[in-house]
């Protein structure tokens, strides 16, 4: 979203009270003239005006070198919710501000630390971090619609990472460009065998693809350093069936 030039005379084009949200966004090219990025970027905010109001939520940002670049002479841009899984999570890149709290930088220590995206600039906020990856349906339900009661499959789902590895949150962090999970610690309580299904997360890069996709000790070929994330259903004999999550930060 960018606001390159104005008429002479005339006031800069505002950009303020814009909401950007519920985007997959990936290997987009890098801007330029003058509102280039010091590579690819996923969202680049810049103007020639202060920004308010404008606010990034909900978007999964993979596949590019600045997941967020905000450019203005002031005000403040708002980012929280969303999934920023590129080395460089937000760029300050004016003299504006950016209020970035509750994102998922790709790991659970936030940014700045090894295996998370980073922030590069001055006058961002950040925390409080999100422990794991967000999805939109993690959004409380509208005012006035009907709750869907909750079901109990009555499977569930145990993951491990390399060396038996646990994590409450299923992320694991690995410096091969290959990995092995573990979901063979799965249960239901019906009788009978589970089956499984692993596929890549929407919005995060595949890689160079799973090996034993329909098995519960799937190998996973990384490609280069960065946030993968991969989708995982358990179904018993009955039908039953639950998912999850699991984050792989290749550094």
């Amino acid at each position: 979203m960018h606001n390159h030039a104005a008429p002479p005379g005339a006031p800069a084009v505002k950009l303020s009270d814009n909401i950007i949200v519920g985007n997959v966004i990936s290997a987009n090219g890098a801007d330029t003239d003058d509102a280039a990025t010091p590579g690819t970027a996923g969202i680049n905010l810049f103007s020639l005006a202060p920004v308010t109001g404008t606010v990034i939520v909900g978007n999964t940002i993979s596949q590019e070198h600045l997941a967020v670049v905000f450019n203005a002479p002031s005000g403040q841009v708002s980012a929280s919710l969303n999934n920023l899984l590129s080395p460089i999570g937000v760029d300050n890149a004016g003299t504006g501000t950016v209020n970035a709290p509750e994102n998922w930088w790709g790991c659970t220590q936030g940014p700045n630390v090894g295996g998370c995206s980073l922030t590069l600039g001055s006058g961002i906020s950040y925390t409080p971090v999100l422990a794991s990856a967000f999805n939109l349906g993690q959004l409380a339900a509208p005012p006035g619609s009907v709750p869907t009661p909750p079901t109990t499959s009555g499977v569930t789902i145990v993951v491990t990472g390399p060396g038996g590895a646990t994590s409450p949150t299923n992320t694991f962090q690995v410096f091969l460009n290959q990995v092995t999970l573990n979901a063979s610690g799965s249960t239901s309580t019906n009788p009978g065998p589970l089956s499984y299904s692993w596929s890549v997360s929407p919005g995060f890069p595949t890689g160079g693809g799973i090996v034993g996709a329909t098995t519960a000790t799937p190998t996973f070929q990384l490609t280069t350093p960065q946030t993968y994330q991969y989708t995982l259903t358990v179904t018993d004999s009955t039908g039953a069936k639950a998912s999850t999550t699991v984050t792989v930060q290749y550094i």
